[in-house]
């Protein structure tokens, strides 16, 4: 697990989740923006190139929110935007505030440069 004590600041700058070092992100401070996810083997490899078609990779990313909560608005895999499908049938549009909202994304390999995304928030109070 990442413990990083400073929240998301900024929408430009992407949440990159290197699963070769870690596969959880902990951000301790409230976040002050929506956050896109960036899943990636780490800054040398590629997801794609790591995965064969057919496997699958979990993440998570933990958020702490504040009075005015924030959520995952984007996701990507290799810089490239994968919208996922998500728990409950209806994309994100909130978050939950003063709580800790975990995002859990699991990632199907379906061709090359294929994926299929799956994206779950659980909120803890």
């Amino acid at each position: 697990i990442l413990v990083t004590a400073a929240g998301v600041q900024d929408l430009k700058s992407n949440v990159t989740i290197n699963v070769l070092e870690n596969s959880v992100r902990y951000f301790t401070s409230a976040t002050t923006s929506n956050i896109c996810i960036n899943i990636r083997g780490n800054n040398d490899i590629t997801l794609n190139s790591m995965m064969d078609i057919g496997n699958t990779i979990s993440t998570a990313v933990l958020i702490t929110n504040g009075g005015t909560p924030q959520y995952v608005q984007n996701t990507q895999v290799d810089n490239v935007l994968v919208v996922p499908k998500v728990q409950g049938g209806s994309q994100l549009s909130a978050g939950n505030a003063n709580s800790t909202d975990i995002y859990t994304i699991t990632v199907l390999k379906t061709a090359d440069a294929t994926f299929t995304m799956f994206l779950s928030q659980t909120q803890f109070a």
